[in-house]
């Protein structure tokens, strides 16, 4: 079953009057986790020779922690695969599954 948009992955730090220092800036980003290659999925009701990119069934959440003003900046993730407006970004795996049925 389909779950549709949910954020299963979260980024926890300290906050005003909590025991633990507060951290001086945060942000995350929402990242698919794929492959470099396309693979035969194993998903469960996956149709046999269905080939994807995806290492996981939910995107993972890529974040920065700053606990010092000094601290440098991560750079925004982009031009992986799936930050394009049209999807697929990435490899073409139906063509991958094409290219095995030949």
């Amino acid at each position: 079953a389909r779950l549709g948009h949910q954020q299963f992955d979260w980024v926890f730090a300290p906050g005003p009057g909590d025991r633990f220092v507060t951290p001086r800036s945060m942000r995350y980003q929402i990242v698919p986790v794929k492959s470099d290659e396309c693979y035969e999925s194993e998903q469960p009701g996956a149709e046999e020779g269905t080939f994807t990119d995806d290492l996981s069934d939910h995107y993972g959440v890529f974040s920065e922690i700053r606990w010092i003003e000094t601290a440098p900046h991560c750079s925004v993730v982009v031009g992986h695969r799936g930050s394009d407006a049209t999807l697929p970004a990435g490899p073409n795996c139906t063509s991958v599954k094409l290219d095995k049925e030949s």
